[in-house]
């Protein structure tokens, strides 16, 4: 009798090329991103106009740039336990119809009180799509690229930033404030049945929850084309296994996340995340409003905001592809730069064309360390609860993104001087250089360890001996605590 053929879906994805299917699934992805990245900020460069048209203070809207990422926060942490339960694609789909419906509410909104509550709700979706859209990407990406493809997929929600910028500028002065709304609505409304029926499950979820192996086969034929499988062929990812046996994985639970090393890697990760969220979207929400306060005309001023962002993308990519070659420490130098720039903003008097020049400068040092811990988010938690992983750490970001923008606020209401308040914005990007290189030493060891699992018998010395007893307790070991 023919033993039973097994496939190790890690081998298939590590070795596949970039083919034409998994263009396809980086592609949309980066277009989930865009629609995720105009709907978060579409509101910034809407509040100016909103403004004079309810005849209120910019300062207003303090209240309404912090409570959509309470909303992400609460979304993050759910749709990321309805990604490991159910899967990341109807957990997508959503996601993306959630925040679609309420952004085309925006609109009829006549009060800021109005405009709390679709804040509120969409960030719901909004949170949830990011960090699964940063999951899924991944879990289709060979080990080589892991990094550079969850940001090239960032990118799109960098354009998505920026997008909002030109078209506010191109849009509103002809068509009223309601135009972005539409704009960002229909277009997530859209693209949710195409995400329903055009993409795939993904390939590790499925493998490591048992479930539905026909599918499975289907995108191990599109990953390598040629490959001959059995019909009643076994699926499993044998770095998932190593983490968390051969058996279906049990319902996830917060401590799974800080189990031996992860306890570092995920506190580090989070002190991370809110001190870089604190400052990127202090920038990217008030942009427009503290650039206009300092004399540059309103136009030049949302097109230095989307600046702000397409130097954030560029870095994003560039600092990702140093980190799959060197590791999640060369982030450490972005936050550090971004330090003396920002406290640069309010200390000169510059013209319109330099500020847009000096706004993208600054987006590439911040914005760029940013899209850095999106590409390592997910990398250190194993597929049974990765979007769990990812989606706390996102989440938890958002205690930065809430008080980034309403400090913001206040500071503002307490008309303090630009120099000062750009200064105040300048102080997390220190806290995040020291915890980002403490996990980029994490991450070598993580690295280090993973090299020596899939290292072959040669490696380990063992081709015709047994192994040792030291060797087996030291994998062991690795195995227990990564």
């Amino acid at each position: 009798m023919n033993p039973k053929q097994t496939v190790d879906i890690k081998q298939i994805l590590d070795e596949q090329g970039f083919s034409r299917f998994l263009f396809a699934i980086l592609s949309f992805s980066a277009i989930l991103m865009f629609l995720d990245g105009y709907d978060t900020n579409v509101i910034a460069f809407a509040a100016p106009h909103i403004a004079r048209a309810w005849h209120i203070p910019p300062s207003s809207f303090g209240t309404v740039f912090a409570i959509g990422p309470v909303g992400m926060l609460i979304g993050g942490i759910g749709f990321g336990f309805l990604g490991d339960m159910f899967g990341r694609k109807p957990a997508m789909v959503l996601s993306t119809f959630c925040f679609g419906l309420c952004i085309m509410a925006a609109p009829f909104c006549t009060s800021i009180s109005d405009l709390l509550v679709v804040r509120l709700v969409s960030g719901f979706g909004l949170g949830g799509l990011f960090s699964l859209g940063i999951v899924f990407a991944l879990e289709f990406l060979p080990r080589r690229y892991r990094s550079t493809g969850v940001a090239v997929i960032s990118v799109g929600y960098s354009i998505g930033i920026s997008f909002g910028g030109v078209l506010a500028a191109t849009l509103i002065p002809h068509f009223g404030w309601p135009v972005v709304f539409w704009f960002g609505g229909v277009g997530a409304l859209v693209a949710c049945p195409i995400l329903a029926f055009g993409l795939p499950e993904s390939i590790r979820f499925l493998a490591v929850m048992k479930r539905r192996p026909d599918e499975i086969a289907r995108i191990v034929r599109k990953l390598k084309p040629g490959i001959t499988l059995a019909p009643d062929a076994e699926f499993f990812s044998s770095d998932d296994e190593r983490l968390l046996g051969t058996g279906r994985p049990s319902l996830f639970t917060l401590t799974q996340l800080f189990k031996g090393r992860l306890a570092w890697i995920t506190s580090l990760l989070w002190v991370c995340y809110v001190c870089s969220s604190a400052t990127t979207f202090f920038l990217s929400l008030w942009g427009p409003t503290l650039v206009e306060a300092l004399g540059v005309r309103p136009g030049p001023a949302a097109i230095a905001a989307s600046l702000f962002s397409i130097g954030g993308m560029i870095a994003g990519v560039l600092v990702a592809r140093c980190i799959d070659r060197f590791g999640a420490i060369v982030i450490t130098v972005m936050p550090l730069i971004a330090c003396p720039l920002i406290v640069s903003l309010g200390a000169f008097g510059l013209s319109d064309a330099m500020y847009m020049v000096w706004m993208a400068v600054v987006g590439f040092f911040v914005v760029g360390g940013h899209v850095g811990l999106h590409s390592i988010s997910g990398i250190f938690y194993p597929s049974a609860y990765r979007a769990n992983g990812a989606g706390w750490a996102l989440s938890v970001s958002r205690l930065g993104t809430i008080g980034g923008p309403l400090i913001g606020g206040i500071l503002l209401a307490a008309h303090m001087p630009l120099k000062e308040v750009f200064a105040i914005a300048a102080l997390p990007p220190i806290v995040f250089g020291a915890g980002v290189y403490v996990l980029g030493l994490q991450h070598r060891r993580v690295l280090r360890d993973e090299a020596v699992l899939d290292a072959p018998p040669l490696a380990l010395g063992a081709v015709t001996q047994p192994v040792p007893q030291t060797a087996v307790a030291a994998v062991n070991y690795i195995r227990q605590y990564r």
